[in-house]
């Protein structure tokens, strides 16, 4: 994987590649569970296909954030995270 340019994919690509429902990729990355990437609020949510793969893995958010090639990772509190 070239982490200069990453391949991106919506949350119903990430759902094939894992084979699981669009709604078990939505509820791993609303509990910070899976990595993903929000450009601006309320806008669709991107995932780096090595950070999915990782996740399968299951590596944690650090392990795949650095599979996207994040250089910086702030963990965020979601709402409903405990």
């Amino acid at each position: 994987m070239n982490q200069d340019h990453p391949v991106w994919l919506d949350t119903k690509q990430a759902a094939v590649l894992a084979k699981r429902s669009v709604v078990t990729i939505r509820r791993a990355v609303a509990s910070g569970e899976l990595h993903s990437h929000q450009p601006r609020p309320r806008a669709k949510r991107h995932l780096a296909q090595a950070s999915v793969e990782a996740w399968m893995l299951g590596l944690g958010e650090k392990a795949q954030a650095s599979e996207c090639g994040c250089v910086h990772l702030q963990l965020v509190k979601r709402r409903g995270a405990a």
